[in-house]
């Protein structure tokens, strides 16, 4: 039958491969990006030009080459257009085959496994709860690692809280020497062979919440995390790839962001197109977001309604409804930046965010359990603001300062209800050097 790509996705799905043979190669182009448009990625054409990455375009003059001169053996895996296609947009994809893709995921929407394991179920114990946490969450196991690397961290929590997910009772020598085992090991490949990453990716499944939960890799997680790299090798179902790179949604982000001249981001976009966009805070958001996390441990699934009033575009916002926040707001003045938000929001499958201007009054008088101040009001801001409930009826005030750390943090104090003040870092953003720290109530803490 005669189809169009339209019928041809329709009836075919992901198994459509479309063959171009038109004479003239530099048309091949136009009509592969045109078949792209539709939602067609398996395209047999010639890749002319410098629209296409070399390596790739060479792989699919071979797959070209052997389709028209009747060497089907010889085809192979037919590389995806997405990611031939170089351009700012384009997958990272390290490898793939008909059923696994294994690609670059940011570590930021990594989780711990969904729910109890089979241990758990079976032995009807009581363990500590660590499922569907983000990784800086994982406190017990970042200290394991950073006392096997410094001899820094609480050994102690460490071994008590895995030997019992393990079953490992009575045998703390031994469960260590395992443990300092695989440490030594991603030790040693991280400083010989960073490429063996590559192939020992982190196991992954998607979960419909807009984030992927770790099935195999944990460990590896954590050495990632502590090493500071934010974009780690992970292999996952294809469906759940597709189901992370939500593609419709993305051509549209992508189109509208370019008609409103705004492609770049305050913060990373943990999706599989936005890689290698540049972000106006570089990575301190992912740095800042694990130091709060590393912080909350369990806890952070406690934190149920949060306000967010930041420079950082509802990036806080949309991590913390990952983690179970059913009460969110982002204030945000510029109609600009509010509606690339909600653009992000819905790339990333983020849902229940409420993008204001101004919070309403009745609120503003509920009790909030979170309100993140970053980059955003200097002392006489803060005490002309509007929010003073905000300070007096939230459970935590993370914070970012301005211009002037210690007045900023009089200013807070004498606005909210707070006893205690815990500094969590320094950031330095060229010449400016900003403080970032949490105001909590010991008695709610």
């Amino acid at each position: 039958p005669i189809l169009t790509a339209e019928e041809g996705i329709k009836k075919y799905g992901n198994d459509l491969i479309v063959f171009v043979c038109i004479h003239n190669a530099e048309v091949h182009w136009e009509v592969a990006e045109k078949l792209y448009s539709f939602g067609v990625d398996k395209i047999i054409f010639l890749p002319v030009g410098n629209t296409y990455d070399n390596g790739m375009a060479l792989r699919m003059l071979s797959v070209y080459s052997c389709l028209f001169e009747d060497n089907c053996a010889g085809i192979g895996n037919i590389p995806f257009y997405s990611v031939i296609r170089k351009c700012p947009w384009q997958e990272e994809i390290i490898r793939e085959t008909a059923n696994f893709v294994v690609t670059w995921c940011s570590i930021e929407i990594l989780y711990t496994y969904k729910e109890a394991t089979q241990f758990e179920k079976e032995e009807k114990i009581e363990l500590p709860d660590i499922a569907n946490l983000p990784v800086p969450a994982m406190r017990e196991m970042l200290d394991g690692y950073r006392y096997f690397s410094k001899g820094e961290g609480n050994i102690k929590e460490y071994i008590s809280t895995y030997m019992r997910i393990e079953g490992s009772f009575n045998k703390e020598c031994s469960f260590l020497k395992r443990r300092f085992s695989t440490f030594q090991m991603l030790e040693t490949e991280w400083k010989n062979n960073q490429e063996y990453f590559k192939f020992a990716p982190i196991d992954v499944s998607w979960n419909e919440k807009g984030y992927f939960n770790i099935i195999d890799g944990h460990n590896r997680a954590a050495f990632f995390y502590l090493k500071g790299v934010n974009w780690v090798p992970v292999r996952m179902k294809r469906e759940d790839y597709y189901s992370w790179r939500n593609q419709d949604m993305a051509r549209k982000v992508i189109d509208e962001l370019i008609q409103i001249n705004e492609v770049e981001f305050s913060t990373p976009v943990p999706h599989p197109f936005f890689k290698n966009i540049n972000s106006k805070k570089e990575n301190n958001g992912i740095e800042v977001l694990g130091i709060i996390q590393e912080f909350l441990g369990r806890e952070i699934r406690t934190v149920k309604s949060i306000v967010e009033i930041s420079n950082y575009e509802g990036y806080f916002a949309r991590n913390f409804i990952r983690t179970g926040a059913n009460k969110v707001f982002v204030i945000e003045e510029s109609e600009t930046i509010k509606n690339k938000i909600i653009l992000i929001n819905q790339l990333m499958q983020i849902k229940s965010i409420n993008v204001v201007n101004v919070i309403k009054k009745d609120d503003l008088e509920s009790e909030f359990d979170a309100v993140f101040l970053f980059d955003k009001w200097s002392e006489k801001e803060i005490n002309e603001s509007d929010f003073t409930a905000l300070f007096k009826n939230s459970r935590y005030l993370f914070w970012e300062s301005k211009n002037d750390p210690l007045r900023e943090k009089d200013a807070i104090y004498h606005q909210g209800n707070y006893d205690s003040y815990f500094k969590l870092m320094n950031k330095c953003y060229g010449n400016k050097v900003s403080e970032i720290g949490v105001f909590y109530n010991r008695v709610n803490k």
